[in-house]
């Protein structure tokens, strides 16, 4: 921000000796929003996060310096999924942010707002999968699995599996 700062020199008896007009560069003071972020074992549903921290219906409160309150809006930031594929290092913030004081007068141009991105995991569940073993003495006929492909599962979610096909191994 640009400030105009007049300086006045005076001689004795109040006379102006100088008077000038100079453009001094005051740097704007710095608010931190922090957007929320989400944590999750996959569970087969979706999952949501949109938000910053300290988020009120005025918009976010921050503290300037001086412990003054003011509030930010103008700006988002949200992600959804349901897989591991879907999470997000950084959930991308948009918008540009508006900063009010707790009068609601706009003073925007006094700071400059930085975001701390929130994230989005769905982090990996377990999963078991065992298949019987079968073996017998070569006798002209083939191996057949009796139970027709018994495999033992554990650590599906929801209505989510899988098929399997069986295949023949000499040793």
């Amino acid at each position: 921000m640009n400030k105009k700062i007049w300086r006045t020199l005076f001689l004795v008896g109040g006379i102006s000796l100088l008077s000038a007009c100079s453009k001094a560069d005051v740097p704007k003071e710095k608010l931190i929003v922090y957007a929320k972020s989400y944590n999750h074992v996959y569970d087969g549903s979706i999952h949501s996060i949109s938000g910053f921290e300290n988020e009120t219906e005025k918009g976010i409160q921050v503290f300037g310096e001086k412990g003054d309150s003011y509030f930010v809006t103008g700006i988002t930031s949200q992600a959804s999924g349901k897989n591991v594929a879907d999470s997000k290092k950084e959930i991308p913030v948009q918008g540009t942010p508006l900063v009010k004081d707790k009068e609601g007068n706009d003073v925007s141009k006094q700071f400059e707002v930085d975001v701390e991105e929130g994230t989005f995991l769905i982090e990996k569940t377990d999963l078991t999968l065992k298949s019987e073993s079968f073996s017998k003495e070569y006798d002209g006929l083939p191996l057949t699995n009796p139970e027709e492909g018994k495999v033992d599962q554990a650590g599906w979610i929801g209505n989510d599996g899988a098929s399997f096909d069986f295949c023949l191994a000499f040793t």
